[in-house]
């Protein structure tokens, strides 16, 4: 999954650049996942993620990118986003996970939140992305741009 996302997503990176396009990555995490899983088991862990996906799916547009990274760990590559709209859409999931009552469960996720600059390679925009996603854990924000 991981292998296949990068592929892809460097392709749409190259078009991106080829229109000159905005192209903005998410890099998402699931705060706490290791505490909740030795809480109440793998299979509300498996759950939570899969609920996740189908969140992720149904408020990020239909032309997103979406992956998972590793283990906790999810992608998005939104072509045409621009930062506003990426904020936005940041807020909409996490209402979605809020109205499906993870908070509760003390689950939520930090999202961080990065701009492609022409030239960029995939893995820098990846890198930016995921010191966005840590700086909006360490500062208890729900998301941050870089």
């Amino acid at each position: 999954n991981r292998t296949h996302w990068i592929d892809l997503a460097s392709g749409r990176l190259m078009l991106a650049g080829a229109r000159q396009g905005a192209c903005t990555l998410f890099f998402i995490d699931v705060d706490a996942f290791k505490q909740s899983n030795d809480r109440s088991g793998h299979a509300a862990g498996d759950h939570y993620l899969t609920e996740l996906a189908a969140i992720l799916t149904e408020t990020i547009d239909d032309d997103a990118l979406i992956g998972r990274f590793g283990g906790d760990e999810f992608v998005a590559l939104l072509p045409d986003a621009g930062s506003a709209e990426a904020n936005v859409i940041a807020g909409r999931i996490h209402q979605a996970l809020s109205a499906a009552g993870h908070d509760t469960d003390g689950l939520s996720v930090s999202i961080g939140i990065a701009q492609w600059r022409a030239g960029e390679t995939l893995d820098q925009l990846i890198r930016r992305a995921d010191v966005a996603m840590f700086a909006a854990k360490a500062s208890g924000a729900k998301a941050v741009s870089m």
